[in-house]
């Protein structure tokens, strides 16, 4: 985003310069650089969210759409870069409920992560993260073209599980997950 502003204002100034400036071509351009000035200004007031430390934090009512957005602006890029398609499936309400925003932010974005990252060398690369509503609760599903994560007790052994091969990360998303979660 930050470069289509610069190349949008340099070729504003290179036009300026000439002295040659068509009306159109410059509100065409100024509105270019405005629409991207607020996704850069969405996407920087998501990732606060999502930054913070949270365990501190009250628990408060919360919107499930305003949570699947926030996550979709932070994660759309990355995952358009790695060509792995996501997919949100929400209930038909928006649906409020009790949490610690910050920290369902930062479950959701590491599972997201680690699905991300299983669907790379998947046949299928996609992932999907469903939200339904089983009426005192609210569950959150997150699936992908990826092979399954063994459960713990499956391999008591290990320390924790990752989907990530040697030397592409650290392999903790889904155990930072299950930390916070806790």
């Amino acid at each position: 985003p930050l470069s289509i502003i610069s190349g949008k204002a340099q070729l504003l100034e290179k036009m300026a310069s000439t002295g040659w400036i068509d009306p159109e071509v410059l509100k065409t351009h100024s509105v270019k650089i405005n629409e991207t000035t607020m996704r850069v200004a969405t996407t920087l007031r998501a990732l606060l969210n999502f930054a913070r430390e949270g365990t501190q934090d009250i628990f408060k009512p919360e919107s499930v759409t305003q949570i699947v957005s926030e996550l979709n602006e932070v994660c759309r890029e990355k995952f358009s870069h790695q060509k792995v398609q996501c997919f949100y499936e929400l209930a038909k309400d928006d649906l409020h409920f009790e949490c610690r925003p910050t920290q369902i932010r930062q479950v959701l974005l590491n599972l997201l992560n680690a699905s991300l990252y299983a669907s790379l060398t998947a046949s299928e690369r996609w992932v999907k993260l469903t939200v339904k509503d089983e009426g005192d609760q609210i569950a959150f599903e997150i699936s992908d073209g990826g092979g399954k994560i063994a459960e713990p007790s499956e391999q008591p052994t290990r320390l924790f599980v990752t989907t990530k091969t040697v030397g592409h990360g650290s392999g903790f998303a889904v155990n930072v997950a299950k930390g916070i979660a806790e």
